[in-house]
C-alpha cells in the first residue's frame, strides 16, 4: 500500500501511516502564488512614494552622516550626490584589480540597523510604518509572479508595529560580488567622474542613500537606496533629476534583444520605481568586460519594451497581497523566516536572536538601548 503523500508548491511529504492525513509540515502559513495574471489591483498611480532624507556610510565602522529633507537645513557636503559625467570615448576598461576592489568595497548591502540609525538622528517619527525593507528585497518580492523559477528567503520581525525585514546571513552569495558586479561599480564611478583618465577618477564607492517611503494600499514602508548620480544645473536634489545606473551585455542578435526586453526591463522598472527613479543609463559592454556604449532610457521605455511580457500592476498587485497576507499572520514581537519556492511562499515562526537584538539596540523607541 503507498502512503498518502501531501504537496506544498514543489515540495512534498509522506503521511507517518498509509491512507493517513500527512502531518503538516514545519511552518504555519502559506501563500499559493498564483499566475502572475490574476494580480492585477493595483496600478502605479496607486503607488505614492516620498523622499524623506539621506544618509551616507560608506563603510561598516564609519559615523553614519545624516539630512532630512524637513530639517530646514543644507545637504552636508557627505551626503551630496554627485553628478552625472559622460565618458569621453570608447572603449572603457571595467576590469577592477584587487586595491580598487578593497577600496570600492561599501555596506553594499541592506540593514535596518542603517535606517534606524537614520531615524533616530533625524528623529523621525517611526510609528506610521508597516514594513521596512531594502529596496532589493522589494524588487525581489514584485517580480515573484513572472520568476517562478525563483527562491528567495528573509527574516522577519515584528516591533512596535513594524515588520522589519532582513537578509539572511546564511543564503548563498550573500554580500558576494561577481565579477559582472564589480564591473558595474566601476561604471557606476566611471558615470561620475568621466573615465578612469580623469582627474576626478577615485576608485571608490560613494554610498550615499535616500531614505523614503513607499505607501501602497494600506501599507507604508520605509526603505533606503543608493543614489548613485544626478543630472547637472539647477534642477538639483529632486527625485526627478536622479539617475539609475546598469550594465548589460551587447545587444547582437534578436535573442539578446529579446532576452533584455523579457527580463532586465522588468527588473530594472522594478529597480527604478522602488528607488523612486524615472531615468536609467545602460552601460553596454562585451563578455570581457569592455564598456563600448552608453544609452538612456525612461521607465515608460522600460515598460513599453516590457509590455509584450510583463504588466507592472500585476507586480504592484501581488506585492501588496503578499504584504497583506504577512500583516494577517504574524504577531507583535515574534521574529519569522520567510521563504519562496516559486510555488509558494511559506511563514515559520522561528527564534532569531540576532535579528531581535540587532532593533532592539538600534530602534529609537526601545526599551533595551542600554544594551547599546
Amino acid at each position: 500500500m503507498e502512503l498518502g503523500v501531501y504537496k506544498i508548491g514543489k515540495r512534498y511529504y509522506a503521511s507517518s501511516q498509509p491512507g493517513s492525513t500527512p502531518a503538516v509540515p514545519d511552518y504555519d502559513h502559506v501563500l499559493f502564488i498564483r499566475d502572475r495574471w490574476c494580480y492585477s489591483d493595483v496600478s502605479r498611480s496607486d503607488v505614492n512614494i516620498t523622499d524623506i532624507g539621506r544618509f551616507r556610510k560608506d563603510k561598516p565602522d564609519d559615523e553614519i552622516q545624516t539630512w532630512s529633507n524637513g530639517s530646514g537645513e543644507q545637504i552636508p557636503e557627505e551626503c551630496e550626490i554627485c553628478e552625472l559625467r559622460l565618458p569621453l570615448s570608447f572603449p572603457v576598461n571595467l576590469h577592477i584589480n584587487e586595491k580598487e576592489k578593497s577600496s570600492m568595497k561599501s555596506i553594499s548591502y541592506f540593514s535596518s540597523r542603517y535606517v534606524l540609525n537614520w531615524a533616530e538622528k533625524e528623529e523621525f517619527d517611526l510609528s506610521p510604518i508597516t514594513f521596512c525593507a531594502s529596496r532589493a528585497l522589494l524588487k525581489k518580492l514584485m517580480l515573484t509572479p513572472s520568476h517562478r523559477r525563483g527562491i528567495w528567503h528573509s527574516w522577519i520581525y515584528v516591533f512596535k508595529g513594524t515588520v522589519f525585514f532582513e537578509s539572511d546571513p546564511e543564503e548563498p552569495n550573500h554580500g558576494d560580488a561577481n565579477e559582472a558586479a564589480w564591473w558595474g561599480t566601476k561604471f557606476e564611478d566611471i558615470m561620475r567622474t568621466g573615465d578612469t583618465g580623469t582627474p576626478g577618477y577615485k576608485g571608490e564607492d560613494v554610498s550615499v542613500r535616500v531614505t523614503r517611503v513607499i505607501n501602497i494600499g494600506q501599507h507604508h514602508i520605509l526603505t533606503a537606496a543608493k543614489v548613485t548620480c544626478q543630472f547637472p544645473g539647477c534642477m538639483k536634489d529632486i527625485p526627478e533629476n536622479y539617475i539609475e545606473l546598469k550594465t548589460n551585455t551587447e545587444l547582437g542578435g534578436r535573442s539578446d534583444q529579446t532576452w533584455f526586453a523579457k527580463n532586465k526591463t522588468q527588473a530594472v522598472w522594478a529597480h527604478c520605481l522602488v528607488g523612486n527613479l524615472s531615468t536609467v543609463y545602460f552601460g553596454f559592454r562585451t563578455r570581457q568586460g569592455l564598456l563600448t556604449s552608453v544609452s538612456k532610457y525612461s521607465s515608460a521605455d522600460l515598460e513599453r519594451q516590457g509590455k509584450p511580457f510583463w504588466k507592472s500592476g500585476e507586480m504592484l498587485s501581488f506585492l501588496d497581497t503578499l504584504l497583506s497576507w504577512i500583516r494577517e499572520n504574524v504577531e507583535e514581537g515574534a521574529s519569522y523566516t520567510l521563504d519562496c519556492d516559486g510555488d509558494t511562499v511559506s511563514l515559520s515562526k522561528k527564534e532569531l536572536p540576532s535579528l531581535v537584538n540587532m532593533i532592539h539596540k538600534n530602534h529609537p523607541g526601545s526599551p533595551y538601548r542600554t544594551q547599546r
